[in-house]
């Protein structure tokens, strides 16, 4: 408990411990950074509500989206070694056109989501009495950790 600078009071013991958020019989302790709260919170569990589970994020679209790029790119080099080697109909230079555009877009477009967007993550977002939110961030879709968190609250809130 000191690497979080909260200190357990008397009869107060850990249920439930990451590195960004700590559940004891008493209170909920959420880090600052790891989890989205501007400060350290340090609740009570008789003023936070019982979590809600939503899984955020999406998962990487490089290897679909490097093969349509790619596609896409094959298939103007295509159309670009027809139009030197032989007098190709308008309807053939134009469907090699759209359908090589068309997948460069979509390449592009996977590939630039799978960089910029967020990463597959499991949110527990706390309501709190006076009408604010606790969220806590944990890698990956339904990760077990948040189910064990949830779990754990639960039990810690009976106990009260």
């Amino acid at each position: 408990m000191t690497v979080h600078n909260f200190e357990l009071h008397q009869e107060e013991t850990v249920m439930f411990e990451r590195p960004h958020v700590v559940v004891t019989n008493r209170r909920l302790l959420v880090v600052r950074g790891m989890a989205k709260t501007k400060t350290d919170a340090v609740v009570p569990l008789g003023e936070v509500g019982a979590p809600t589970k939503l899984n955020g994020g999406q998962q990487s679209r490089v290897g679909p989206g490097a093969k349509l790029f790619g596609v896409g790119a094959a298939i103007f080099i295509v159309q670009i070694f027809f139009e030197q080697i032989s007098d190709v109909g308008d309807r053939v230079d134009l469907i090699l056109f759209v359908t090589g555009f068309m997948a460069l877009l979509v390449g592009g477009y996977f590939l630039i989501g799978s960089f910029l967007g967020a990463k597959p993550n499991t949110l527990m977002i706390f309501p709190m009495a006076d009408g604010e939110e606790i969220v806590v961030r944990f890698p990956d879709w339904d990760n077990p950790e948040a189910d064990e968190l949830t779990r754990q609250f639960a039990r810690a809130k009976r106990a009260i």
